[in-house]
C-alpha cells in the first residue's frame, strides 16, 4: 500500500528540466544501477534529472530551479570533509546512524538542509518482528561495542514493554565467545543490530555456532546475514531505498519541508526457514509478517 502510493504520486513532480539531482558514491555500483533504474520506471522521465557522479562536483549554478545531492553509502559520506555549496538539500542514504551524526557536526552552507536515510532497522522493528515470532520471549542479547555505548543508551530508554535487553560488551578477542556462552543459557535469543556494530563478517560465524548449540536463534541484521543463518531480520532492498529518497524529495519539492533522518519506512522480512525447522519453530511467511509489522507501525 504505502509503495502503490508512492508511484502514484508520479504525476505531482515538476518537470524534469527544474529538478537536478546529483548521486554521488554510485558510479559502476549496485546500488547507483537500482537507483537509475528505479528512476526509469518514474512516469515524467524522472532519469533525465538524475546524474551519477564518482565525486561531489565543485560547486555549480544549473538553470534548474530545484538541486539535491544523494550521497550513497558510508564510503561516500566518509570522504566528505566539508558539506558542498550549490545544492538545496543534501541526503545521505544507506548510511550508519553514528557516522551520519558525526558529519552533522559540519556546518553546512546558508540555506542548505541535510537528512539521511539509515542503514539496517530501529530496534522497535526488530523487536516486534523478534515478538511476532518468539512470542513467549522474555529476554534478548543485545551484542554492541563500546564505541556505539550512546546508541545503545538511547534504546535503552526507550519502553520496550515485556522484553528486557540484556548488553554485552562485544570485544574481538580469544574470550569473546567463551564468555557470551553463560549468558546465553538464561536468555531467548540475540538481536543484533547494525548501528552497534558488534556483528561482522568477522564474528558472526562464532556467534551462531555458540547460539545454536543451544537452541537459540539469532534475529537482525541484514539480508545478507539471514543467508549466513540468522534466522530472520527486516531488511530495506536497494530499490525500497530509492523509493524511500524519492518520497523525501517530493515532500521537500511539494512544501519546502525536508523529512528528519530516520530509516526507512519500507521494508520486507526475511525468514531462514532452514534455521527455523532446526530450530523446531513453525512460522508465519515472510509477506505475512511484513504485513503485520507495517500495520503495526502505520497504527497510531
Amino acid at each position: 500500500m504505502i509503495l502503490a502510493a508512492s508511484l502514484a504520486r508520479a504525476a505531482d513532480l515538476p518537470s524534469p528540466e527544474t529538478v537536478h539531482i546529483d548521486v554521488v558514491g554510485a558510479a559502476n555500483t549496485i546500488a547507483g544501477q537500482a537507483f537509475e533504474q528505479q528512476a526509469e520506471k518514474k512516469q515524467q522521465q524522472f532519469k533525465r534529472s538524475i546524474h551519477l557522479l564518482e565525486n561531489i562536483p565543485e560547486p555549480h549554478d544549473h538553470d534548474a530551479a530545484h538541486h539535491a545531492l544523494i550521497i550513497l553509502g558510508d564510503a561516500a559520506l566518509n570522504a566528505i570533509e566539508h558539506w558542498p555549496r550549490g545544492y538545496d538539500i543534501l541526503i545521505a542514504v544507506h548510511v550508519s546512524p553514528s557516522l551520519f551524526a558525526k558529519k552533522q557536526r559540519l556546518q553546512p552552507p546558508d540555506g542548505t538542509r541535510i537528512s539521511a536515510l539509515f542503514s539496517g532497522a530501529p530496534i522497535e522493528r526488530q523487536l516486534r518482528l523478534a515478538k511476532l515470532i518468539l512470542p513467549r520471549a522474555h529476554q534478548l542479547i543485545i551484542p554492541y561495542r563500546s564505541e556505539h555505548q550512546h546508541l545503545l543508551d538511547a534504546m535503552l530508554t526507550q519502553d520496550h514493554a515485556d522484553i528486557v535487553l540484556e548488553p554485552y560488551l562485544w570485544e574481538e578477542s580469544a574470550d569473546a565467545i567463551k564468555t557470551l556462552q553463560p549468558l546465553l543459557r538464561n536468555t531467548d535469543a540475540i538481536l543484533a543490530l547494525n548501528a552497534l556494530g558488534a556483528i561482522t563478517p568477522e564474528s558472526i560465524r562464532g556467534i551462531l555456532l555458540s547460539a545454536y548449540r543451544q537452541g537459540k536463534p539469532v534475529i537482525g541484521m541484514d539480508a545478507a546475514y539471514v543467508r549466513a543463518g540468522v534466522l530472520a531480520t527486516t531488511d530495506t532492498s536497494l530499490e525500497q531505498y530509492s523509493l524511500e529518497t524519492e518520497r523525501m524529495i517530493r515532500q521537500w519539492l511539494s512544501d519546502g519541508h525536508l523529512p528528519s533522518a530516520d530509516y526507512p519506512r519500507l521494508f520486507s522480512v526475511h525468514i531462514n526457514t532452514r534455521v527455523a525447522q532446526s530450530l523446531n519453530l513453525v512460522l508465519p511467511d515472510e509477506q505475512s509478517l511484513t504485513d503485520r509489522l507495517l500495520t503495526q507501525e502505520a497504527a497510531p
